[in-house]
């Protein structure tokens, strides 16, 4: 988790649930937070609508609709907006969304036609709930969240301000752009000239905006041919372009004869937005030029001048394609490491040679989606990758294999890597580290403590309450720990936790692939494709990285069917030890410490 340090709030007076929703927001923006605290891919609006489409397209299989009922009956259930204000319309469709009706499955002709109706019902309820979330999800939000802040009901805080960034995502709002939003809350200016509230009825304000009109220049490098083209659509070539700020470097406007400017006038949310949105929507040019008439390769700069037409403002944004991805520092030390690994796995005679292609793969895949500049071809590539690496087993489908085998990797080290998390955030917070909390860690200063020590402090009533104590100099720190700490302490919160996690996984990974068929089929993709892309990006690589500890710790494994079957039986025990009326901290130890080997 991704928090703020006391000194950041010293500038003005904030109450402690003002400062959980600033902290909040940070954290959830992010672009380093680890995905179970970053913002959602989705919200109860965008579910529904999803659901919506999928039904009237008739396209989706039993299974994948389950899930996405499933996990649209999950959100809507715990969404705070939904129960205050579209209560009638969620108890109308729920039983559909339990129960799907299938009537191509029916032999009886009157029990076929029963189901029929129930499927035009249940496509029309989902429509109808779609435009009412539409019109008024977003203005419930903006009305909810300061009473909610007000009252200090954190979970529904967290709720509401996931749903919140959720909803400006898919509304077309960068990430990059949402978390600059923290400091307009501790800047000094505005501390000092408004409070919290209306700092917090200002943000809502500017959100809540129209688009606005803007002309985005994009500095093109690598051709000679493009200004004789003119124009392409609405965007215009020229080597002088029009309406360029003083300000913008002279690196900009530097001109060569492989180096031009192409111009579009756009609306959009803000300047960011309306350089990525320009970028992507060029880049579709830049297939067909490179397709039959430019043979070099055509760069887009990084830098973008973009003005807005209301005001002539001007800026000049940085378009890199970032991927909101904790990264892990790997030094020289540690590159040597994995490529000893690989070699090692590579060189095993008891591994089959299709498996060490499935991974070499897998990494050459993931090679060309980090130099992909799209987050389209990233996406894709990146499937492709999990595809090569764990389209292994029995199924039905590809979709439905690589769910399940990712999933299953995915879920077993969820568990270590929360922990994990846990430490480097009190490490960065300095929390002050108690004397006994010391003495149960064997001496340990704070920056040296394990996951195992932290398991004992948690299963330790007293330094547990020492340890959330020196938590409270965050109040996001103190709120996910005490959580985080009730879970691990309870074989059955575990069990619960695991169990959701392992759903939310399923749900989501249905989703990537119905993305993933959109692609590859040419069909509308109805997502905005950054957040989609980072969960890739991740399950890609903590994948990879298992099958290769696996492999190189584990002469008699022999293959990567071999791998996923023993993921699914560890799975399983793991679940089945939790959940035996005598399950305590060993139990307890054993699922953070999961292994598919005995």
């Amino acid at each position: 988790m991704r928090i703020l340090k006391s000194e950041r709030f010293e500038s003005a007076e904030f109450s402690d649930n003002e400062r959980f929703f600033i902290e909040l927001w940070y954290s959830l923006t992010h672009s380093k937070s680890l995905d179970t605290y970053r913002v959602k891919c989705m919200n109860s609006r965008t579910l529904i609508r999803e659901l919506s489409q999928e039904i009237q397209i008739g396209l989706i299989k039993s299974n994948g609709l389950q899930c996405l009922c499933d996990e649209s009956n999950e959100c809507l259930e715990n969404d705070p907006i939904i129960s205050i204000h579209f209560n009638i319309l969620y108890n109308r469709i729920k039983p559909y969304l339990i129960e799907q009706p299938q009537p191509d499955k029916e032999k009886d002709e009157k029990r076929k036609k029963e189901l029929e109706d129930k499927k035009r019902d249940f496509l029309y309820l989902s429509k109808d709930f779609s435009v009412d979330l539409e019109r008024r999800y977003w203005e419930c939000l903006s009305f909810e969240l300061l009473p909610a802040i007000v009252s200090g009901d954190k979970k529904n805080i967290k709720t509401l301000v996931v749903s919140l960034l959720s909803d400006l995502i898919d509304k077309g709002w960068p990430i990059e752009t949402l978390f600059k939003w923290h400091e307009h809350f501790l800047s000094d200016k505005n501390t000092s000239k408004y409070t919290f509230e209306k700092n917090l009825h200002f943000m809502f304000r500017y959100f809540s905006n129209k688009s606005q009109e803007f002309e985005v220049t994009l500095r093109l490098m690598g051709s000679n041919k493009l200004v004789e083209l003119g124009s392409y659509g609405d965007f215009i070539f020229t080597n002088n372009p029009c309406n360029i700020a003083a300000k913008a470097s002279k690196k900009f406007t530097k001109y060569n004869d492989y180096i031009c400017f192409t111009q579009i006038k756009l609306s959009d949310s803000d300047f960011l937005s309306a350089a990525i949105n320009a970028k992507e929507s060029f880049e579709q040019f830049v297939d067909l030029l490179r397709f039959d008439f430019e043979p070099s390769t055509l760069k887009i700069d990084q830098v973008c001048h973009v003005r807005r037409l209301v005001d002539d403002k001007v800026e000049l944004p940085i378009v890199k394609t970032i991927v909101p991805n904790p990264n892990e520092d790997i030094n020289h030390s540690d590159f040597k490491s994995f490529i000893h690994d690989l070699i090692t796995v590579s060189k095993k005679p008891v591994i089959e040679e299709s498996s060490n292609r499935k991974i070499r793969g897998s990494i050459r895949q993931y090679r060309f989606g980090r130099d992909s500049d799209n987050f389209k071809d990233k996406f894709l590539n990146w499937w492709m990758g999990l595809e090569t690496m764990c389209h292994i087993g029995r199924g039905d489908g590809i979709g439905e294999i690589v769910s399940h085998n990712v999933t299953m990797v995915m879920v077993l080290p969820y568990l270590h890597r929360l922990l994990l998390d846990t430490i480097a955030t009190v490490k960065y917070a300095e929390i002050d580290w108690h004397q006994d909390l010391k003495s149960i860690c064997s001496g340990k200063e704070l920056d040296e403590i394990t996951v195992d020590d932290l398991l004992e402090i948690i299963h330790s009533q007293g330094h547990r309450d020492i340890l959330l104590e020196s938590c409270k100099k965050s109040e996001l720190m103190y709120y996910r720990c005490d959580e985080l700490f009730n879970i691990f302490r309870n074989p059955d919160n575990l069990v619960k936790k695991i169990k959701t996690h392992h759903n939310h996984l399923l749900w989501h990974l249905s989703r990537l692939y119905r993305i993933r068929c959109c692609i590859v089929h040419g069909s509308d993709i109805r997502f905005r494709l950054s957040l989609f892309t980072a969960n890739l990006e991740f399950y890609l690589k903590q994948a990879t990285k298992f099958v290769l500890t696996i492999f190189s710790s584990n002469d008699h494994i022999l293959n990567l069917e071999e791998i996923y079957s023993r993921t699914t039986l560890c799975y399983n025990k793991t679940i089945a030890d939790l959940s035996n009326a005598s399950a305590g901290k060993q139990e307890i130890r054993n699922a953070v410490f999961a292994s598919i080997t005995n």
